[in-house]
């Protein structure tokens, strides 16, 4: 927003006695600049020299910028606004009876630049719109219809008759011009901008980068207004980035030489839309998600591209709800929906607020109604809000959707893939139950147990001359039991091994170019595991076996097969955690480390790869340095990652890197998270019982191997 040119009442006066006040007008007529006195006697004492001295139109230009200006000050509660000087202005100048004066003062305001089909020199027309309690309309000042022609006084009807009719609210105008000059207000296209200030005003809703215009008919639609591209240039100059207008009427040819973005509508509702949701990088594309909920078969294989910011519109939940409805009924827009939902929760980096919000309408009546027609949506759907629920530690919602599931999973096997539905719901859920918890326990649920024999019969009906082919649903089911015995200590290594190997088996030994990266990831799990059991020399090999030919073991000198910028954080994490367990650090990839350490870092597991280089760092500088950002990058996580920066500012804490002071708040918010957070409270029982976040950080250096286990350090 273009700041406006300052202007105050003693300044006016100086300016006349120059004989020069009519340079300042053009910036009186904008009442965002007024400077009221401090003193109401000093304004009251300003005022009337003005009076005394300056020619009426001029003087109730004036007084009726500084009024707007006083009403919208605080754009708030009465106690916003200076009741003295308005007493002062409103005696200077007709306009509202004394009981209607006292209504005004108790209003919310806000201003609205109206743009106009310049006749004189201004472009630009300010008004003072605000609300009032009642059934009336349309309050305006005595002076209205002298100053306004009629089109212009039916415009600003309407406009109050639908925010009565929208919001059950009376509009009440101010125009910033004289009440004893020429007529200067021409034209219906003030309705628009009024309306959409004032139902804005009622919901919190005030964009600066936005202007409009437009005629409205009390159907709600949209009517043409002349000159919109000076009235866009105009917009500009008020440093505006787009103009909602009528999308008849304007001059499509020169769309796109516009001096700003042109958001043409039909009616009030897509006005509304964008007033409530738009923003600048919105581009010409700003309705695309308005459209989108108006269309069912176009929402339900796009939902996934819905920007969050369209819940900012108040009508997002009933019209969504409505189009969700519909795709219901339809098994086929079921099932698209229901993938693009799937894949909007799976995302790490979505909104979890926006999560909620798409999920409200596919609720237990819809997972009926949805089950009825298909076992297999509904259980796709059961399984999205179980994950939902799950991701945002609600055990007892997400224990009601994981039951939905259980009661489809018969009919599902039904179903040619039905079962590996039902594999990767499992999966998923002993992921979520255990791992994501902290809940560690070697046991398999025994509907697990069931699926991996199920699983295996089928793959061995499928081969052929004794070869097995792969099964990349028993092999992510066999990867996540060999990480369930990991998380359990060292000794489960055996068992670790055993699934491991059963899980590269599945996933075709590392022949299958598809399946590859899956194979190669069991290494990653073997290497954890051997690594907790001290297992050193074992883990060498599987960390060269993980790696590929690079690895600690290389030569001095010998270049990497694979340079570590190409390598992914997870392959970065093991090196890490190898070097700082057994010493073995590649010179090479420790002076590609310390230049990683300046670049930024996120998401998981770079918090852990910085605390064990931190560990394998020689100067107290770097060692400093990616502890605090692997503390700082673990809190920014889930929940599941937030306890792990325990482990850097323990060892802040043991080589004085950090005062108690520093650590304490970054140790507090650990601590209300296991007191509060979904995570399984006994495992973490040890560190809740120290009485002071120090006693916390040195029990972590005391027991890390049993708070943080496998992979979690």
């Amino acid at each position: 927003m273009i700041e406006p040119a300052l202007w105050s009442l003693d300044e006016l006066i100086v300016w006349h006695s120059w004989g020069r006040l009519r340079e300042r007008l053009p910036h009186v007529a904008d009442p965002r600049g007024f400077m009221p006195p401090e003193d109401p006697e000093a304004a009251r004492d300003a005022l009337e020299r003005l009076q005394a001295c300056v020619d009426p139109v001029s003087l109730g230009l004036v007084l009726a910028s500084c009024l707007a200006a006083v009403l919208t000050r605080g754009q708030g509660p009465s106690e916003a606004k200076d009741p003295a000087l308005f007493r002062h202005l409103a005696n200077a100048m007709p306009g509202f009876s004394t009981r209607d004066r006292a209504r005004l003062l108790q209003a919310p305001w806000t201003l609205v630049p109206i743009l106009v089909d310049a006749r004189g020199k201004r472009d630009t027309v300010w008004f003072a719109g605000g609300l009032l309690e009642g059934d009336e309309t349309l309050l305006t000042p005595c002076w209205w219809p002298s100053v306004a022609d009629g089109q212009a006084q039916n415009g600003a009807a309407v406009a109050g008759t639908l925010v009565q009719a929208r919001i059950r609210r009376g509009l009440v105008i101010l125009p910033v011009v004289s009440p004893w000059g020429p007529q200067c207000v021409f034209g219906p296209s003030l309705a628009l901008p009024l309306y959409l200030a004032a139902v804005g005003l009622a919901r919190g809703r005030r964009p600066e980068h936005l202007a409009a215009t437009g005629a409205l008919e009390e159907s709600g639609a949209v009517g043409a207004v002349s000159a919109v591209m000076k009235k866009a240039r105009a917009a500009r100059v008020l440093g505006r980035r787009a103009l909602i207008c009528p999308d008849q009427g304007v001059e499509l040819e020169r769309k796109g030489s516009a001096p700003l973005t042109l958001l043409p509508v039909k009616d009030l509702e897509a006005a509304e839309y964008l007033w409530e949701t738009y923003e600048d990088q919105s581009g010409r594309n700003a309705l695309a998600d308005f459209q989108r909920l108006s269309h069912p078969e176009e929402l339900a294989h796009t939902l996934h591209l819905v920007d969050a910011r369209a819940r900012g519109w108040h009508g997002f939940q009933p019209r969504y709800r409505e189009a969700v409805e519909k795709i219901a009924r339809e098994p086929a827009l079921t099932m698209q929906a229901l993938e693009r939902l799937a894949k909007i929760v799976r995302d790490p980096q979505a909104d979890p607020a926006w999560i909620q919000r798409l999920l409200e309408p596919w609720d237990a009546s819809c997972f009926q109604s949805v089950a009825e027609k298909n076992a297999l949506a509904a259980f796709q759907l059961a399984q999205i809000r179980w994950a939902a629920a799950t991701r945002r530690g609600d055990p007892g919602e997400a224990a009601q959707w994981a039951q939905c599931c259980e009661a489809l999973q018969d009919r599902l096997l039904q179903y040619p893939d039905g079962i590996y539905k039902v594999c990767d719901f499992l999966n998923r859920r002993l992921v979520s139950e255990r791992q994501a918890l902290y809940r560690f326990d070697p046991y398999l649920p025994q509907d697990v147990q069931d699926m991996v024999r199920s699983l295996e019969e089928e793959r061995r009906l499928r081969a052929r001359d004794g070869r097995k082919p792969a099964a990349p649903a028993l092999g992510k089911l066999y990867g996540t039991i060999a990480q369930n015995y990991g998380f359990c200590g060292p000794a489960y290594l055996d068992e670790v091994r055993r699934v491991v190997s059963a899980a590269q088996d599945a996933f075709g030994l590392g022949e299958l170019p598809e399946y590859r990266a899956d194979w190669r990831r069991q290494f990653h799990y073997r290497l954890y595991a051997e690594l907790d059991a001290e297992a050193w020399e074992a883990a060498q090999f599987t960390l060269q076996a993980y790696l590929g030919s690079s690895g600690p073991a290389q030569r001095r000198g010998e270049p990497w097969a694979v340079p570590p910028e190409r390598w992914s954080p997870f392959e970065h994490a093991a090196m890490a955690r190898f070097g700082a367990e057994t010493g073995a650090v590649d010179p090479a990839y420790d002076a590609w480390a310390r230049d990683r350490l300046k670049r930024p870092f996120s998401g998981h597991p770079w918090p852990l790869w910085l605390w064990n280089m931190g560990r394998i760092f020689s100067t107290k500088e770097e060692k400093r340095s990616a502890w605090w950002k692997s503390a700082e990058l673990s809190l920014m996580l889930g929940p599941t990652a937030q306890p792990m920066a325990l482990l850097p500012l323990a060892w802040l804490h043991r080589e004085g890197l950090a005062t108690a002071a520093e650590l304490e708040p970054h140790v507090e918010r650990v601590v209300n998270l296991l007191t509060r957070g979904p995570l399984w409270r006994p495992h973490f029982e040890s560190l809740l019982a120290c009485p002071t976040a120090i006693g916390l950080l040195e029990e972590t250096i005391r027991r890390a191997s049993a708070l943080f286990p496998f992979t979690y350090r």
